[in-house]
This record gives structure tokens, sequence and C-alpha cells, in this order.
């Protein structure tokens, strides 16, 4: 697995690429992803790719970290080379506040996958970290 923590101004297009491919992989999984986003941390400025789903408080994350785990490394023998690690991924409630705050300006079909770069942005009087979000329902 990639082992290099992403960090930089914007998510490299090579992760955009990979972020919607794991989503459309995890969608078929039937894993019920609300959102996906990537999100650039501020104390690290790292980018972490986030997914919400109501899965996470019914079966607990370690199975959906676990298929997480399943669906990158059947991409990864598809494209054969690492493209995002599991250190990378996030697995999130649905409610998250972030989520919540990013709905009122950037809401998105349940099935969609989008590409809204979302940056130095404020949302009802609360900065919001730097996002690139594929879907947000």
């Amino acid at each position: 697995m990639v082992e290099t923590a992403l960090v930089g101004e914007r998510v490299p297009a090579h992760a955009v690429d990979a972020g919607s491919e794991l989503l459309r992989s995890l969608d078929k999984a039937q894993l019920q992803i609300r959102a996906a986003l990537w999100v650039r941390r501020e104390q690290s400025l790292e980018w972490v790719l986030e997914f919400a789903t109501p899965l996470l408080k019914a079966e607990g994350p370690k199975r959906l970290y676990t298929a997480v785990q399943v669906e990158l490394r059947k991409l990864e023998k598809k494209k054969g080379n690492p493209t995002i690690s599991l250190e990378s991924v996030r697995i999130i409630s649905p409610d998250d506040e972030l989520l919540m705050q990013l709905r009122v300006v950037a809401r998105t079909p349940s099935s969609a996958i989008v590409g809204i770069a979302f940056r130095g942005n404020v949302v009802n009087g609360r900065l919001v970290p730097d996002c690139y979000i594929y879907r947000n329902a």
C-alpha cells in the first residue's frame, strides 16, 4: 500500500481520480456512502479521504475499514500500483458537523459523483477547511 501522506495546497490529480474510483467501488459494495470528500487537515496540511455512511453506527468501524481495504486491494490489483493508503481514509457519520455545514452550500444527489473544489470559504460565519467534494447528500 501507499505509505506517503498527501500534502499540498490542492488534492493531486491522481488522488482525485483514485478517490472517485474508490467511491464507485464502495457504491458497488453497497456501503451506503452518503458523502465522500477529500479534506485538508489544518494542523498537518494532509489530505484525508472521508466517507460518511449510516452503517458506521450499525456495523462499527472495523467492518467498514475492512471493506474499504478490500476495495483498495481490488483497485491496486486492477491498476497494478497502489493509489490511496488506508491511513488516508476516514469513515465518519453522515451527521458529521463539517458535512452538515457543507450541505448548506454544496449538497449533491445521493448517488452523484461530482467534483467540487471548495477552498477558503466561510459558511454561516465559520471557516471551512479546504475540500474536494464528490458527494454530500
